[in-house]
């Protein structure tokens, strides 16, 4: 199956962004890949409970609140699923991740992975452990 790879868009932050022959006047904050709709559910703010990626989400959900969603911009479709992950990877590496601080994308990891940034707990090297308290202060679980 053909993947597309898409980004969005901040509508709040004009400028000039350069990506191989692709120009942006409005600032790339998340680039993915994806089949169908799958850039529509970044816009589904219900699914939030799923969402590992906060920044991207908190900054999704504030920009729908003030009447400026942002725009999705399919730039590459009907391409291989490995030539979508170089692309996605590409990207990040032009335009860096908010996260380690190289950059202005909201993107977790470097891309080209399938789901990692996605795994709640487990093998997610993004994952805090959380510990829970009565509210006594007393220890209940990991």
């Amino acid at each position: 199956m053909y993947q597309y790879v898409y980004v969005l868009l901040n509508p709040l932050m004009k400028g000039e962004w350069i990506y191989k022959n692709k120009e942006f006047k409005i600032q790339p904050f998340y680039v993915g890949i994806g089949v169908g709709r799958r850039y529509k559910e970044h816009f589904n703010l219900n699914r939030g409970k799923y969402e590992s990626n906060f920044t991207k989400r908190n900054l999704i959900k504030k920009l729908i609140q003030n009447h400026t969603p942002p725009i999705c911009v399919k730039i590459y479709e009907n391409i291989t699923k490995k030539s979508a992950k170089i692309i996605e990877m590409d990207f990040i590496k032009k335009f860096g991740k908010l996260i380690d601080k190289t950059g202005i994308l909201t993107n977790i990891t470097d891309g080209g992975d399938e789901t990692k940034c996605n795994m709640l707990g487990g093998d997610n090297p993004h994952s805090k452990k959380v510990y829970q308290y009565s509210l006594n202060g007393n220890f209940i679980r990991k």
